[in-house]
């Protein structure tokens, strides 16, 4: 038998952004695990949580959801009066749990400050152990981890998926960050406008996007489209595909000559000129960036669907 989703909207009405414009009726299934709502800045992801969550009201429509969660808001929504102990401890976390997971977040030293003393990368990760240490079924997160430096917060999202998966709750979260995405979502929602615009896999919306749109929200990525595949593949494709780096291959030995060629760490952008004059760049994942006036070919590694 189907799995009962976690969320189900249906037409459900509301305002959204920082000057209130109304979203189109939004009927929408959220599945139970782990689910990223992706989109750029202003698609509507903040509105959205807040709606699930209770804290803003839906004008019209119907929201099923879960009776119990923790939610980690994009402010932080820290208590200024209180320590950061003191912020887990009231949430039903027992002494040695607070002593726990305030190790775990790289906060005992701060442990006795109060919330307004708190850095922003602190008062991220306080934010995000008071979620964990409530061990409510449904965790919603609205950026988080957002301020925290780029070295350490892998290693906070390692104590999340624990957490998960001792507890078996389900994750809701936004972020811009199609890495963070890609390592700890199943699915994906996308907005635009307010609006979902893709519901699925996130295996299906890296691999075969429906649109040259959708390929951005989760990094870079060449859009070909069947023009495309004929001038720089010797190809015939019968629809647009997203052709992610890795499957992308730039060989020696063909009729393309290369423009420029820039090494950018996890890919490299390469400008090819075709032999009739045309001028593309290409996304690719060479072991370095490719020597001006080389000869060289593209071939594609297309994903293998089942």
């Amino acid at each position: 038998m189907p799995t009962e989703p976690l969320w189900k909207l249906s037409n459900v009405r509301y305002f959204s952004g920082v000057v209130d414009w109304p979203v189109a009726p939004v009927t929408l299934d959220i599945p139970r695990g782990r689910t990223a709502i992706l989109g750029p800045s202003g698609a509507g992801k903040t509105s959205l949580i807040e709606v699930l969550v209770g804290f803003k009201r839906a004008m019209s429509g119907e929201s099923h959801g879960p009776l119990s969660l923790a939610w980690v808001p994009q402010d932080h929504g820290l208590w200024p009066a209180h320590t950061a102990r003191e912020h887990l401890t009231l949430v039903g976390a027992s002494t040695t749990k607070a002593e726990q997971l305030l190790a775990a977040f790289d906060l005992a030293e701060v442990g006795t400050s109060r919330a307004g003393d708190l850095s922003l990368g602190e008062g991220a990760r306080l934010s995000v152990a008071r979620a964990l240490a409530q061990n409510a079924p449904v965790l919603v997160m609205d950026e988080p981890l957002a301020h925290v430096d780029s070295a350490r917060v892998g290693k906070y999202w390692r104590v999340i998926r624990e957490h998960i998966a001792s507890t078996g709750a389900s994750l809701v979260f936004a972020t811009h960050q199609p890495e963070t995405a890609l390592a700890e979502a199943e699915h994906a929602i996308c907005l635009h406008a307010g609006s979902p615009v893709f519901q699925g896999s996130i295996s299906q919306l890296y691999n075969e996007p429906p649109d040259e749109k959708l390929t951005r929200c989760l990094g870079p990525a060449n859009w070909l489209t069947p023009d495309d595949s004929r001038a720089w593949l010797g190809e015939s494709w019968a629809s647009g595909r997203c052709v992610r780096p890795e499957r992308l291959v730039i060989s020696p030995a063909g009729p393309l000559t290369v423009v420029a060629s820039r090494f950018c760490g996890a890919f490299a952008e390469t400008e090819l000129r075709s032999a009739d004059g045309a001028i593309r760049t290409f996304l690719h994942r060479p072991e370095q960036a490719l020597a001006v006036d080389t000869k060289v070919k593209i071939t594609v590694k297309l994903f293998a669907t089942s």
